[in-house]
Parts: C-alpha cells; structure tokens; sequence
C-alpha cells in the first residue's frame, strides 16, 4: 500500500492549497479543498493509476480520509489498477 499512498500524496500536494503534512488520517474536508477541486483530483488519481472510480465513489465525503481513499485504490490493485504508471 505504501507506493499508492505515495502517488495518492503526490498528487494530492497539486491540488491542496496549503503546505501541511499529509497523513492517512488527513481528512478531506480539512485540506481546504473545495468539491471542484476534489473531483478534479479524484480525476487525476483515475488518470494516474488507471482505473475508474464508480460515479457514487466521486461524492466528496465518500472517502473521508486520505487513508480512505488510498485503502480503496489498493484493495482495487487486483482489478487493475496501475501502480507504476
């Protein structure tokens, strides 16, 4: 899980506004990031790890938690999920 949480931090520190330290415990909602940005960052983490999320996973709020969400994307490593890309 550690590379996903790698490339899931990567790419959330292009779209949270601040510089705070990021943990899997980090919420969502205290990143300071807005629906819009949450969306287009949960773009971002298809494009990156190719995969597609189910529509119903792209409500903020549906993963609470950095830890949350990349919990997801490992247990969808199996299914296709790219961690090398």
């Amino acid at each position: 899980m550690d590379q996903i949480q790698q490339r899931v931090e990567v790419l959330l520190r292009l779209f949270v506004k601040c510089d705070i330290s990021l943990e899997p415990e980090s919420v969502f909602t205290d990143l300071e990031m807005d629906s819009l940005t949450y969306i287009k960052f949960i773009v971002e983490v298809e494009r990156a790890l190719q995969l597609d999320f189910d529509p119903y996973l792209l409500v903020a709020g549906h993963f609470p938690t950095v830890g949350d969400l990349t919990a997801y994307l490992w247990s969808k490593n199996g299914e296709g999920c790219a961690t090398d890309a």
